[in-house]
C-alpha cells in the first residue's frame, strides 16, 4: 500500500528462502513482483506456487492460477 515495492520483493524473497516448500510464500512473492511491474518474475512465482500447491494439496494453487490468467490479460 505504501508503494515500497523493492522492500516487499526483498521480504517475500526472504520468506521463500526460509520456507521453500510453501506455496503461499511464492504466491505472495508473485504479488510483490506484480505490484512492482515485474510481470515475468510474477508469472514464474505464481507457477512455482501452483506446483508446490499441487504437490502439497494446498488450495492456494487455484488462487495463483487465477492470478496467472489475469496477468495474461494485462
Amino acid at each position: 500500500q505504501m508503494e515500497k515495492y523493492e522492500d516487499a520483493v526483498i521480504a517475500m524473497k526472504t520468506n521463500t528462502t526460509n520456507f521453500p516448500q510453501s506455496a503461499n510464500t511464492f504466491d505472495s512473492l508473485g504479488d510483490a513482483y506484480r505490484a512492482s511491474g515485474d510481470i515475468e518474475n510474477a508469472r514464474n512465482s505464481y507457477k512455482k506456487a501452483m506446483a508446490l500447491a499441487e504437490a502439497h494439496d494446498h488450495p492456494i494453487g487455484e488462487v495463483s492460477q487465477k492470478k496467472l490468467v489475469e496477468l495474461d490479460k494485462e
